[in-house]
C-alpha cells in the first residue's frame, strides 16, 4: 500500500498541465535589448509602460489577433521579439515572422531578433551558432520560426504556424493581378490549423488612409479599439495625447525660430489648460491606462463601463511618439515638425511615423460659414444680373437616379476681367421639365436695361450611363451642347470636338463658329485648370476686391446645402518613388458636388465666349436702354466675332 501510494504521488504531477508562465512577468525579467539599441537593458515597464497590456492580451486565451498601431521609438519591434522568445521557451509551437520584403525580414532578424535571443540567458543556448543558422528559419530546440517575405509567395504559404508575427503590416505589397492571392492574406492562412490556440500580432505605422491595411483592421466592426489615456499632473484629468495640444513660442508663424520653439515646447492639458513640462512626462506615461471604446476613466484612474465591442480582436493605438519615453521630450517632436516645412513627403512621414496616423491628403474640411464669408456679396441678388455683368451662361449637370434623371442647373453672370457670380440655380426632374427650364433664356439686369440672354446651354455627358441620352437630347434642341471633362494635357481651357465619327469632316470655318451657328459639338473642359481656378477662389486666396473674383448672393450664402456641395472636393497630391507626383481631385463624401461642377462648366462657357479668356478686357459696353439695343448696327465686323455674334446682338438674342 505504501509503495502504491508513492507511485501515485510520483505519476499524478505528470497528468497535470505545466504551470502557465505569463509573458507579462517573464519578458521584463528575461528579455534584454542588444548593445547599440536606443536603450540597453531589460525590457522595463519604466521605459515602456504601455507594453504591459499587450503582454496580458497575448496571455489571454480568448484573444486571437492583436494590432499595434504604434509610432517609431515606441518599442513595437522589441515587444514583438519579446513575445516570440517567450513563446519559444514557455509555449513552443510553430511560428512565422514576416515583413514586407526579403531585405526587411533579414535585417530585422539579423540586427534585432538574433541579438536579443543571444542576449537572453533563457534563449541563448536554444539556437545554433551564427555560422550554422539556416536562411529560411530561426530554429529553437522545441520549435522554429519560419521567415516570410511579402514579395515572395513561396515564403507565405505551405506550412502551419500557431503564432504569427507580421512586421510593418502596411508596407506588405498589394498584388494587382486578380489571379494571385495577396501575400498578407496567405500569411494569415498559416494559422488555420490552430483554430483554438493561434495568436497573431500585426504591427505597423499606418500609411495612406485609403489603402492602410492596419487602419482597416482597426476600424473593422469586430475589433475592440483601445487608446492610451494619461493623467494631467495638475488636475488628474485623463486624456489621449494629440499633436494639436503641443504649444511653443511662435506656433503658427512660418518664420518661427526653430531653436526657441523647441526650447519652449509644452503640452497643454485639454481640461485645465495648464502647461505640462518635459519633467512631468515620465510619471504621466507610467500612470497611463489602455481604455477600450465605450469605457471611461476617472481622475483616480478607475475604468468604468464595458467595451462597445467584446472581441477576440484587439487594437492598441494609435500610439504616437508623444507618449514615448525613448525621446528627449516635447522639444524633439516640435523640432521634427518644423523641419518638415512645406515638404509634403516629410509631412506625410511625420503623420505616419511620429503621430501613428494614416495620411489623409484631404485638407481639414472648411467651415461653410467661412466659405459664405469669402463669397458673399451684398450687391448680388438671386435671379437678377449684377450691375457689372455683361453676359450670362448656363450649365446643367446630370444625376441618374432609380426614379429617373435629375438635372441640377446653374446660371452665372460674367463681366470685365473675368468677374463672375451665380445668378440662379435649381433642379429639373426629367427631360420634359429640363426642357421647360431651358426655354427661359433671359434674366433681368439690375440696371433695368435690356435683359441678358443665355447664348447656349452646356450639359454634362461625362457619365457613360447617360451619354447617349444627353447626345440625343442635344441633337433635338438648338444651341444645347454636351460637355465633359478632359485630361490635363489640353493646351487650352476648353476644346471642341464632333460627337460622332461620321460628322468628322473638313470645315473651312472654326468649330467655334459652327457651335455659335448651332451645330452640335462636344465641349471638352480642362478639368485641372477649371478646378484650380475655382479652388483658389474657395480657399480665399484671391483678394476680395480682385477684378476676377467670384461671388454669390446673400440667399445662396445662407444655403448650407449649396455651400457643402462647393466644399465637397479637394486636391490630392500623390508622391511617387522618383519624387514626381500627380494631382487629382477627390470627393470628401458621397454627397453631391453638382453645384461646384456647374460653376466650372459655366466658366468653360465663358471661356468660349471670350475666345479662351483672351478678351475679358474687351467686352462691349452695356447698352443703357432697350432703345439703344434696337438702333441699327454698323456693318463693320466687330473684333470679337464670337462675343458679338458676328455683328448680331448677343448670341441667342434674336432666337
Amino acid at each position: 500500500m505504501i509503495a502504491a501510494a508513492t507511485i501515485k504521488d510520483r505519476v499524478k504531477p505528470l497528468w497535470s498541465p505545466p504551470e502557465k508562465v505569463y509573458a507579462e512577468e517573464w519578458i521584463p525579467n528575461n528579455v534584454k535589448t542588444p548593445e547599440g539599441s536606443e536603450y540597453e537593458g531589460y525590457c522595463s515597464y519604466k521605459l515602456a509602460p504601455h507594453t504591459r497590456e499587450v503582454f496580458r492580451a497575448f496571455d489571454d486565451d480568448n484573444i486571437r489577433e492583436i494590432y499595434l498601431i504604434w509610432a517609431t521609438r515606441s518599442a513595437k519591434t522589441t515587444t514583438m521579439t519579446g513575445l516570440m522568445m517567450h513563446a519559444a521557451v514557455n509555449r513552443p509551437k510553430p511560428m512565422a515572422f514576416g515583413s514586407c520584403d526579403e531585405p526587411s525580414t533579414n535585417r530585422t532578424v539579423e540586427e534585432m531578433i538574433y541579438p536579443m535571443i543571444e542576449n537572453c540567458a533563457a534563449t541563448a543556448g536554444l539556437v545554433p551558432p551564427e555560422g550554422k543558422r539556416p536562411s529560411d528559419t530561426i530554429p529553437f530546440d522545441r520549435c522554429r520560426i519560419r521567415k516570410a517575405y511579402g514579395g515572395s509567395p513561396g515564403t507565405v504559404a505551405g506550412y502551419p504556424a500557431c503564432y504569427l508575427f507580421g512586421n510593418e503590416w502596411d508596407k506588405w505589397p498589394h498584388r494587382k493581378s486578380s489571379g494571385e492571392a495577396q501575400p498578407a492574406n496567405s500569411f494569415k492562412q498559416r494559422a488555420k490549423g490552430y483554430p483554438y490556440e493561434s495568436k497573431a500580432i500585426y504591427e505597423s505605422t499606418p500609411g495612406h488612409i485609403e489603402t492602410s491595411r492596419i487602419w482597416k483592421l482597426r476600424n473593422a466592426k469586430r475589433t475592440q479599439r483601445r487608446e492610451y489615456y494619461v493623467p494631467c499632473p495638475h488636475c488628474l484629468h485623463h486624456q489621449t495625447l494629440i499633436f494639436e495640444q503641443l504649444s511653443w513660442e511662435g506656433k503658427g508663424d512660418s518664420d518661427a525660430d526653430e531653436i526657441l520653439a523647441a526650447e519652449t515646447a509644452v503640452y497643454l492639458c485639454e481640461d485645465c489648460g495648464k502647461p505640462i513640462q518635459n519633467e512631468d512626462r515620465a510619471e504621466m506615461m507610467r500612470a497611463g491606462r489602455w481604455v477600450a471604446e465605450g469605457q471611461t476613466i476617472d481622475r483616480k484612474g478607475r475604468i468604468h463601463g464595458k467595451p462597445t465591442v467584446q472581441s477576440a480582436y484587439i487594437c492598441f493605438g494609435p500610439f504616437s511618439t508623444l507618449y514615448s519615453l525613448l525621446i528627449s521630450g516635447w522639444d524633439q517632436i516640435v523640432a521634427e515638425w518644423l523641419a518638415c516645412g512645406d515638404d509634403q513627403d516629410k509631412i506625410r512621414d511625420f503623420y505616419n511615423s511620429t503621430l501613428a496616423l494614416p495620411w489623409d491628403p484631404a485638407p481639414e474640411e472648411a467651415d461653410p460659414s467661412e466659405l459664405a464669408r469669402i463669397l458673399r456679396s451684398d450687391l448680388d441678388h438671386v435671379g437678377i444680373c449684377p450691375a457689372w455683368s455683361r453676359f450670362i451662361t448656363r450649365a446643367v449637370d446630370v444625376q441618374a437616379k432609380s426614379a429617373g434623371f435629375e438635372f441640377p442647373w446653374q446660371v452665372c453672370a460674367w463681366g470685365d476681367g473675368g468677374r463672375g457670380a451665380t445668378v440662379d440655380k435649381g433642379t429639373a426632374f426629367g427631360f420634359q421639365e429640363l426642357g421647360g427650364v431651358l426655354n427661359r433664356r433671359d434674366y433681368p439686369h439690375v440696371d433695368k436695361g435690356p435683359n441678358l440672354f443665355v447664348p447656349f446651354d452646356l450639359i454634362d455627358s461625362g457619365d457613360g450611363n447617360t451619354t447617349d441620352d444627353i447626345y440625343n437630347f442635344c441633337r433635338n434642341r438648338p444651341f444645347c451642347f454636351p460637355l465633359k471633362g478632359a485630361s490635363t494635357h489640353m493646351p487650352k481651357n476648353y476644346s471642341l470636338s464632333e460627337i460622332d465619327n461620321q460628322l468628322r469632316k473638313e470645315q473651312s470655318e472654326s468649330k467655334e463658329r459652327r457651335l455659335l451657328r448651332g451645330e452640335v459639338l462636344l465641349v471638352l473642359v480642362n478639368t485641372m485648370r477649371s478646378q484650380f481656378w475655382l479652388q483658389r477662389i474657395l480657399d480665399g486666396r484671391m483678394n476680395p476686391e480682385a477684378i476676377n473674383r467670384f461671388t454669390i448672393a446673400d440667399q445662396l450664402a445662407d444655403d448650407e446645402d449649396f455651400l457643402e456641395e462647393l466644399l465637397n472636393e479637394y486636391p490630392e497630391i500623390d508622391y511617387g518613388p522618383d519624387g514626381f507626383y500627380t494631382k487629382g481631385w477627390k470627393r470628401r463624401t458621397r454627397n453631391p458636388n453638382d453645384q461646384r461642377d456647374l460653376i466650372r462648366y459655366n466658366w468653360a462657357a465663358a471661356q468660349i465666349i471670350t475666345n479662351n479668356g483672351q478678351e475679358w478686357f474687351t467686352l462691349p459696353e452695356r447698352p443703357k436702354s432697350n432703345e439703344e439695343v434696337r438702333k441699327p448696327r454698323r456693318k463693320k465686323k466687330p473684333k470679337n466675332s464670337l462675343l458679338h455674334g458676328g455683328g448680331r446682338q448677343w448670341p441667342g438674342r434674336n432666337r
